[in-house]
């Protein structure tokens, strides 16, 4: 069904309607978080809280751009809340004088694939992985973004201009600078 069609019946009341969009771009919209936050827990509540707000603020939905680029749009920027408030807390726990955490880390995934190979391939792209993802997670924010949308998730340039709603010129100038910055990180290691 075409989004459209699926958002006009959400608002006359059926419910059935946000189901099949949350079916539709549950998959991408965690892609996004999990690529961003790259922590498996916080990518679920963030998918959920994005999912949770269209549910709530559909109504204001213009059909100014494509429903697939709002929900993009809604998954950088609660991602981007989520690590400057994750950041903040970091700092607050730092600075504290008696301020021991003692964090836990899961055995979560790297990265999420949908592709099959052969398995050397697998082998060679699971020792890869962990050096790209740090090399990604260490790109400043705003390059990183523009990493996840157009390498990651294949979107064009025009797409991602929308989403950030910035330049076009910006876009391809700040992933030229994001690119060299991880030829840089990983050369000599892959």
């Amino acid at each position: 069904m075409e989004d459209k069609k699926l958002i006009e019946g959400l608002l006359r009341g059926d419910k059935l309607c946000f189901d099949k969009l949350v079916l539709k771009y549950n998959t991408m919209v965690f892609n996004v978080c999990f690529r961003m936050l790259n922590d498996l827990g916080e990518a679920l509540n963030i998918s959920q809280d994005v999912f949770l707000k269209v549910y709530q603020s559909l109504e204001n939905f213009k059909y100014e751009t494509k429903f697939s680029t709002y929900l993009y749009r809604m998954s950088i920027n609660f991602s981007r809340n989520r690590l400057k408030a994750s950041e903040k807390l970091h700092q607050k726990i730092v600075s504290s004088p008696n301020g021991k955490v003692n964090a836990q880390q899961g055995n979560y995934p790297k990265e999420v694939t949908t592709t099959t190979s052969t398995p050397q391939n697998t082998v060679n792209e699971k020792e890869k992985s962990p050096l790209i993802l740090e090399a990604l997670n260490s790109l400043p924010l705003d390059y990183k973004e523009i990493m996840i949308l157009r390498e990651l998730e294949g979107l064009k340039y025009e797409e991602i201009a929308d989403i950030l709603r910035i330049d076009l010129g910006t876009v391809k100038s700040k992933l030229s600078r994001a690119r060299k910055f991880l030829r840089k990180k990983l050369k000599g290691l892959l």
